[in-house]
């Protein structure tokens, strides 16, 4: 879910801003995105990272630079469409359930029993993909927990924050900044 997330937040820190001044915000989102590739690769390119690992962890990193150059094109394309037609809307949901699954089989992979061998043979490759596995865990939790009140809000609309009749659950939370809390 790292990689939904970050698309999620970008897609949303764009359209905070009016529409003439988008094109700035494109500018550094953007090339942040780029940026989150040159970490993966620098570990793949390691030589120690060739070696063996029970658990199969140069497989799962391979698979989420793949993860993570999808996210640098979705980005790109949540970013640039107003509106965002439905078929993206769709495969970026597609992709999300993908990245949530990714996100499970590494941590699983790195808190296997053969993962513990990893951590002395290939101790790069290993971190790299606890490092991971956290991101993917704690980006997971926050999607889980707001996807309650994401379903809420299209159930009933306006009912989790209407800032202009100043109710819905999260109004109290946020009505000094509305800006902190977006459904």
């Amino acid at each position: 879910m790292l990689h939904y997330l970050w698309i999620h937040c970008s897609f949303h820190l764009t359209r905070w801003f009016p529409k003439e001044i988008r094109w700035k915000l494109r500018v550094i989102v953007l090339p942040l995105t780029a940026l989150l590739l040159i970490p993966e690769f620098f570990v793949l390119f390691q030589n120690e990272t060739s070696r063996y690992c029970p658990a199969n962890l140069l497989n799962y990193l391979i698979a989420d630079v793949a993860f993570t150059t999808l996210m640098l094109g979705l980005c790109f394309l949540l970013c640039q469409m107003d509106p965002v037609v439905f078929q993206i809307k769709v495969a970026f949901h597609a992709y999300g359930i993908l990245d949530a699954a990714m996100g499970i089989a590494i941590t699983i992979a790195v808190t296997s029993t053969n993962a513990a061998e990893c951590a002395t043979n290939t101790p790069i490759l290993y971190y790299a993909c606890l490092i991971l596995a956290i991101l993917h865990l704690s980006s997971l939790a926050l999607v889980a927990f707001l996807t309650p009140f994401w379903i809420a809000n299209s159930v009933c609309t306006l009912s989790v924050l209407n800032p202009r009749q100043r109710r819905g659950v999260c109004y109290e939370p946020v009505k000094c900044c509305t800006c902190l809390w977006h459904v």
